[in-house]
């Protein structure tokens, strides 16, 4: 009887321990919830789950607010920025010394086509999916800086969103009717209003200049300090970057000589440059020799 009543005591204070402890970790969830949220009611798992919904909903159908001007903007931005390295190397600089107006064009007509049905139209898509995935970052940053917004559902946000790039994808036979848009775009030589030809024309000036711009820096930079940056500085040229910079000064003059500069150097060139600077113990590659006179040309 005595071990029954002890067994019966020892359970009691059991039960009211535990009950204790819930009452005290109740207690602090509520506190803690008041100090961190103090401007929203106690919620339930299922409630936080629903709020959180259409939480991401809301920020997702603010995408439909973007005017079709800002799209169009940030997608043609971001075309130009993946497509033309592209275009200069494989379409403009391979052209350039092409004299004949009729062979230019069938040769620029060649590379068009073979780009269209190959890569053109998978790139544009991969382009127009980066620019959403850009646009709904900036939403969603944005999103953060209006008035009463609230943090608690940013972790979630966060893998949303990982999900979505994970998930999504384009509609397969976007890429095959993408292609024929284009293709028919490149058969249509028609320029139908003036300011689309002036749109044109500016583009490609400031393009050809913002290339210009590049390459000579990137000449510039391979040839390592400059000499008032050497004196200023305490810097001086490596061994490789002192043969650079000879190779360019032998591929400048060479340059200057020709009426017409082909499009890539001949091998008579070639070997007369390679010999001169060997003779001034300049070690070079018929690759470097190559690359400069690439690049010069395209700089004069």
């Amino acid at each position: 009887m005595k071990l029954i009543v002890f067994e019966n005591v020892s359970s009691l204070k059991i039960s009211i321990i535990l009950f204790s402890k819930n009452i005290a970790i109740r207690y602090n969830l509520e506190t803690e919830w008041k100090n961190s949220f103090p401007h929203l009611r106690e919620m339930d798992r299922e409630e936080l789950f629903e709020k959180a919904r259409n939480n991401i909903l809301d920020d997702l159908i603010s995408l439909n607010g973007i005017s079709s001007t800002v799209w169009e903007k940030n997608i043609h931005y971001e075309l130009w920025n993946k497509l033309k390295d592209y275009i200069f190397t494989k379409i403009i600089e391979p052209s350039q010394h092409i004299d004949d107006i009729g062979t230019f064009q069938t040769n620029v007509d060649i590379w068009l086509r073979d780009w269209v049905e190959n890569n053109l139209p998978k790139a544009s898509i991969e382009i127009g999916l980066q620019t959403l995935y850009n646009q709904l970052d900036s939403k969603l940053k944005t999103m953060k800086d209006v008035p009463g917004y609230d943090p608690v559902f940013d972790p979630l946000k966060v893998t949303v969103h990982q999900e979505i790039r994970k998930r999504h994808h384009w509609d397969p036979k976007a890429e095959s009717r993408l292609r024929v848009i284009q293709s028919n775009a490149l058969d249509d030589h028609t320029v139908h209003t003036k300011s689309q030809w002036t749109a044109a024309v500016d583009l490609l000036e400031q393009a050809v200049k913002a290339r210009l711009k590049d390459v000579n820096q990137s000449i510039t930079s391979s040839f390592g300090p400059g000499w008032v940056e050497q004196w200023t500085r305490w810097k001086k040229r490596t061994a490789e970057e002192d043969a650079r910079l000879q190779t360019a000064q032998e591929i400048e003059n060479l340059l200057i000589s020709l009426p017409k500069p082909s499009a890539h150097i001949n091998q008579d060139d070639l070997t007369t440059i390679r010999r001169n600077l060997q003779a001034r113990n300049v070690p070079v590659t018929d690759k470097i020799v190559s690359l400069f006179y690439l690049k010069g040309n395209i700089s004069m």
